[in-house]
This record gives C-alpha cells, sequence and structure tokens, in this order.
C-alpha cells in the first residue's frame, strides 16, 4: 500500500516535470505536433508523421538557439519574444487545467493560473536571456 502510494506521487511528479519541460519549450514543441497532424492527415503513416515532426521540432530548437547565440539587439529580442509569448500561454493553459482539478472557485483558478504562466513564461525567459556557452550575453551594437 505505502508503496504504491510513493509509486503514484512519484508518477505525478515526472508528469508535472515533462508537462513543465514541454510548456518551457512550447514553440518547438507546438510545431513538432502541429506538423505530425498534418502529415497524417495528408496520409503519410504514424512512423513517418512522428520522425518528421520530431525532427521539425528539432529545427525550430536548433534555428532559435542559434540565432539567439549569433544575433544582438532587435532580433534576439524577436527570437525570445517567439518563444516566451507561447510558453507564457501554454503555461497559463497547463496551470488552468492542473488547478481546476482541485479548486472549486472558478476566480482562484485563473489566479493561480496566471501565477503559473509568470513561473513558466519567466523561466523561459531567464534561460534564454542566460549567457551563451561562451560566458556572453550579446549586447546591441548601438
Amino acid at each position: 500500500m505505502v508503496f504504491g502510494l510513493l509509486m503514484s506521487v512519484l508518477g505525478i511528479s515526472a508528469l508535472c516535470v515533462l508537462l513543465y519541460n514541454a510548456a518551457v519549450y512550447a514553440l518547438p514543441v507546438g510545431l513538432g505536433i502541429w506538423a505530425c497532424y498534418e502529415l497524417m492527415q495528408w496520409g503519410a503513416g504514424p512512423v513517418a508523421a512522428v520522425v518528421c515532426g520530431f525532427a521539425v521540432g528539432g529545427i525550430v530548437f536548433g534555428i532559435g538557439h542559434t540565432v539567439l547565440a549569433s544575433s544582438h539587439g532587435p532580433v534576439r529580442v524577436a527570437v525570445v519574444a517567439a518563444f516566451v509569448v507561447p510558453t507564457t500561454l501554454a503555461g497559463y493553459g497547463a496551470a488552468l487545467d492542473l488547478f481546476a482539478m482541485g479548486v472549486t472557485s472558478s476566480f482562484w483558478q485563473h489566479v493561480f493560473a496566471i501565477f503559473g504562466a509568470t513561473a513558466v513564461g519567466g523561466t523561459t525567459f531567464a534561460r534564454l536571456g542566460a549567457p551563451n556557452e561562451f560566458g556572453v550575453v550579446p549586447q546591441s551594437r548601438t
């Protein structure tokens, strides 16, 4: 009985970590899922659609981080915004769904969802604004 309870807590914790990481990388995950869905609609097999979905997500992730590592000024701000906006929306939706299971008041569900969106969006912003592999945050050339 105790082992089952412990495994349930561990499983729920693992799912929350997975949900959080999917929310932090909402842009590549969302585009990968969208590509997978579209390929399935066009008649591609499930294996090909999933492989292409992973490829699209990886390419978007790679391009975003390459541009972040090599750009300055407005381009960097635009890429950060392209990653942070969907992340914040995904964090809001995920937190709203999680709090809908335990909080009866709709007002408090949205209040906690705003805190969740702020946490996930802030984490993404902090990760993207962190120094690159050389320890340098690119500065604007003004």
